[in-house]
């Protein structure tokens, strides 16, 4: 028996399907992602299938930290009994700590590592075939690890290998918004597809030229030279170092660049420059790693893991964060059916319709306004005002947010926003908010809710009330009363603070803090 553990999801779905595709005796293959474990019964059988197998691989990202507890009586185990133990990292980089654990020629490790980092269903028969020719005794016979492109074109209804180039002049439609969408390569090799063709499809239907795109990582290849890879250079960008799309969503995790740590933390490296030059937004559609209804039914939504991964480091490279798209579940195995067929807990990405639609509607939005002039786009700058009083308005500690946003229009109109009487400085942008129309119930007046530049029609606001899920409905209503309830209320409607310069909007977050524990209520509206 082969026992294989990797912290890779996608490694367990490339292996199945590679399994369902070897002879009918080939031998039992037990496989685990101890992540997916809970609890010392379900780690004791990693230990249990390792004191049954005849090879033991191990491919771990975070190296022995991905299985603390089970690591070294692992290790321990095969050595004691004789059984090889092949252990490699879940990167191109080695890890001297797994090398040390291994029990195997040095050019066993690199055959075996060779087949895992280049991935793919053929490599992975061919590594099964290996291990059990070099170590169960069999005669099947096997070839040496095959290239696999390491970043791609992909489409669900064009051949794989298509060059960028040719994929652009088949597919795209001049004059439509074109967006790329760039996903791990791990997806494409296991095909754990569902999402991003959910995805694609929805551009698609939205009027959207899609460029799917698939790569190892943001950063480089592992046979790169440490430079940018081609997802960037060449299949991105055209022979002109310019852009192929007008925005982009990435659905990786981490950041592109590098983080400066000494002092304050910030981006940098030379993948800054090259976003620079690149010159389009970049969308990032979270894929997550738990379960839908776990995400449904915890008060914090995204774990830990996913918030690091998906939301705080790409904020880094200043992507703009949306929403979860895709979660985890245990699907049935194509090996299924035929004799020694793997024997583990596999978990494909799925996609959430409404998020995808989401997802699709904001990212044709953005890829829109690259079309558009200056002139006829429409842009809302929104202030603090925490708490809800005159005195507190664009409030920031050590920061001067008024003298700021008289800035910030100025540029707009230097940059051909139709913007319009901007004021002075500062304070005259402040007082002429106020004057309007603002948050401070102490001093707000009736006059001032019905001039206020804008209102929501209780109708209006019963429908957006009425589209929020029950629990947030009941929630809303224990706080704030039945719809739409009287803070800021004149007549039939609520009135929204701020004024209007031409094409831009600027106001007041909405308030939040009332009652008797004003700051709870903001910090969990």
């Amino acid at each position: 028996m082969i026992l294989f553990v990797t912290t890779a999801d996608t490694d367990l779905l490339t292996a199945d399907r590679a399994l369902a595709g070897l002879p009918a005796d080939f031998p039992e293959v037990t496989a685990f992602n101890p992540a997916n474990l809970s609890g010392d019964g379900e780690q004791q059988a990693i230990l249990d299938a390792a004191a049954k197998a005849d090879v033991v691989v191990l491919r771990l990202l975070g190296g022995k930290r991905a299985m603390p507890e089970v690591f070294d009586p692992l290790v321990r185990l095969c050595h004691e009994k004789g059984t090889p133990l092949i252990a490699c990292p879940g990167h191109q980089e080695w890890d001297q700590e797994l090398v040390t654990a291994c029990n195997v020629p040095p050019s066993e490790l690199d055959a075996v590592f060779s087949y895992l980092i280049r991935g793919g269903v053929t490599n992975f028969q061919n590594l099964f075939l290996f291990l059990s020719d070099s170590y169960l005794g069999s005669e099947y016979g096997h070839e040496a690890p095959a290239e696999v492109p390491w970043e791609g074109v992909y489409h669900p209804d064009e051949p794989d290998g298509m060059d960028a180039q040719d994929f652009v002049r088949r597919r795209f439609q001049p004059g439509r918004p074109s967006v790329a969408v760039l996903f791990y390569r791990a997806h494409w090799m296991s095909g754990n597809l569902q999402t991003i063709d959910a995805l694609v499809r929805r551009l698609e239907e939205l009027g959207a030229n899609v460029l799917p795109v698939y790569s190892f990582s943001l950063k480089h290849n592992p046979e790169g030279d440490g430079q940018l890879n081609r997802t960037f250079s060449e299949i991105l960008c055209d022979s002109n170092g310019d852009a192929r799309v007008h925005l982009i969503v990435n659905t990786m995790g981490m950041s592109m660049t590098d983080l400066h740590q000494d002092g304050a933390t910030f981006a940098t490296g030379p993948q800054v420059d090259y976003l620079d030059k690149l010159n389009v937004p970049i969308i990032q559609g979270i894929f997550s790693t738990g379960k839908e209804t776990d995400w449904e039914e915890s008060s914090l939504g995204l774990g830990p893991i996913d918030t690091a991964m998906s939301v705080a480091l790409p904020e880094f490279d200043g992507r703009i964060i949306t929403v979860p798209i895709s979660f985890k579940e245990e699907v049935s195995s194509e090996s299924n059916g035929r004799h020694g067929k793997m024997d583990a807990r596999l978990q494909r990405n799925l996609p959430r319709p409404d998020r995808i639609d989401f997802l699709a509607r904001l990212s044709v939005k953005w890829a829109a306004l690259r079309l558009k002039p200056n002139s006829e786009k429409r842009i809302a700058i929104i202030l603090s005002n925490y708490p809800t009083k005159d005195a507190r308005v664009g409030n920031a500690v050590g920061l001067d947010t008024p003298a700021s946003v008289i800035n910030i229009l100025n540029a707009l109109k230097n940059d051909g926003y139709h913007v319009t009487d901007i004021p002075v400085d500062g304070d005259e942008l402040v007082h002429r908010i106020i004057e309007r129309c603002s948050n401070d119930t102490d001093t707000l007046t009736e006059e001032q809710l019905r001039l206020a530049v804008g209102h929501v029609s209780a109708k209006q606001y019963q429908e957006w009330f009425g589209a929020m899920p029950q629990k947030v409905q009941d929630e809303l209503t224990e706080a704030w009363g039945e719809p739409p309830g009287q803070v800021y209320r004149t007549g039939d409607s609520l009135a929204i603070a701020g004024i209007d310069l031409g094409n831009v909007f600027v106001g007041l977050q909405p308030p939040r803090g009332f009652g008797e524990n004003p700051i709870a209520i903001y910090h969990s509206p």
